[in-house]
This record gives structure tokens, C-alpha cells and sequence, in this order.
């Protein structure tokens, strides 16, 4: 799928959103990789990205980042598929996308 780190084709699985941000693909490579499942993939891919290209798994929240927060951060927005607008559907904003995700998460399934 990669060569000289630059994307050479399509891996043709399933993708359902965006490529996680790093800091949350961190958190969850380590977590999965604690179960005994590996993640294998380069930490980018252009559009939207497979579970092993990691990218969200089917019905997880989707992570986008947006905009700057007030220390000039990056910003981030967690959804579930879906999503709508922020007037129909929950949505959560964080500088850390694992606390975003964390609170749409606690809001979505209490």
C-alpha cells in the first residue's frame, strides 16, 4: 500500500471516516496491541482510512480536527456516524481528541 512512504494504491477494505489523530491513534494502538490484536500502518493516509489504516472502526466516533483553540492548539471534533449538523447530533470539542471522544462517548451511550 506504501512506497517511500507515499501512498501507492488503495487497500480496497471498508473505511468509515477520516484517519484518527495521532494522539488518539497512540492510545488506541496501545490499547488494542495490550489485547493481543497489532495494527499494522503508516500513520497517514489521504481521506478516509480503513480500521487498519487507522482509520475508526464501523459505528466508533469519528475524529476531525477543527480549527485553533485559545493557546493555538489544533481543536478536535468527535461525532458518531451520522452525523447531521451540531443542532441535530451530539458532537464534542477538545484540544485532546481522547477527551472529546471520551465525553461524546459518556454522552452518547450513558
Amino acid at each position: 500500500m506504501w512506497m517511500a512512504g507515499l501512498p501507492a494504491g488503495y487497500c480496497g477494505e471498508p473505511a468509515f471516516g477520516p484517519q484518527l489523530p495521532e494522539a488518539f491513534y497512540n492510545w488506541r494502538r496501545i490499547v488494542v496491541q495490550n489485547t493481543g490484536q497489532i495494527i499494522n500502518g503508516w500513520p497517514y493516509v489521504y481521506g478516509h482510512a480503513c480500521p487498519i489504516h487507522q482509520g475508526p472502526a464501523e459505528g466508533e466516533p469519528i475524529i476531525f480536527r477543527d480549527g485553533t483553540g485559545a493557546n493555538g492548539k489544533p481543536m478536535y471534533c468527535a461525532v458518531m456516524p451520522g452525523f447531521v449538523d451540531l443542532q441535530e447530533s451530539h458532537a464534542e470539542f477538545d484540544q485532546d481528541p481522547r477527551k472529546a471522544v471520551a465525553r461524546l462517548t459518556k454522552e452518547v451511550r450513558p
